[in-house]
């Protein structure tokens, strides 16, 4: 969507550096084009599918940028039909900007999971953030027990 966006999948159809990988009803938003090409190769190994993966850049979660073009694709996801959880994964986002997103997360009518590669534990002093590695913002009305999902958010073994 932005630039420095090399890796999207956009209704099953990888562009740029994206893996190919089944459909399914995880949306993701990049914001790191290796996170999420490996999100969405875990996600298939796991036996779940991506319903489409938005590579927004690596910079726009900086206080610079303000998350442009991750608020336009966090409404996206929130309004499509296929996608039934967001994962948004990105490299430490900007304080400012992580608070502006954190606030369109909580209106978001889909569960979101967060996820900040390279963040130190202590580097966040934000209340809406419990856990500053990966996070689920929003309970879904059922366990997210579909394959892949659930392996994420077990974490590393």
């Amino acid at each position: 969507m932005g630039p420095d966006c090399g890796t999207s999948i956009v209704g099953g159809v990888g562009l740029g550096f994206a893996n190919a990988v089944q459909s399914g009803t995880i949306g993701i938003i990049g914001a790191s084009g290796t996170g999420t090409q490996e999100v969405t190769s875990l996600a298939h190994r796991w036996g779940s599918g991506i319903s489409h993966a938005i590579g927004v850049g690596g910079r726009d979660l900086s206080d610079d940028i303000g998350g442009i073009s991750t608020m336009q694709a966090i409404d996206a996801l929130d309004k499509d039909h296929n996608t039934a959880v967001i994962l948004l994964i990105s490299k430490p986002p900007g304080l400012k900007t992580l608070a502006l997103v954190n606030q369109r997360i909580a209106a978001c009518s889909k569960p979101v999971i967060t996820c900040f590669l390279g963040v130190k534990k202590d580097c966040f002093q934000i209340p809406t953030i419990s856990q500053p590695l990966i996070t689920l913002t929003k309970p879904p009305q059922q366990p997210l027990d579909w394959p892949g999902v659930s392996e994420l958010m077990r974490g590393p073994r």
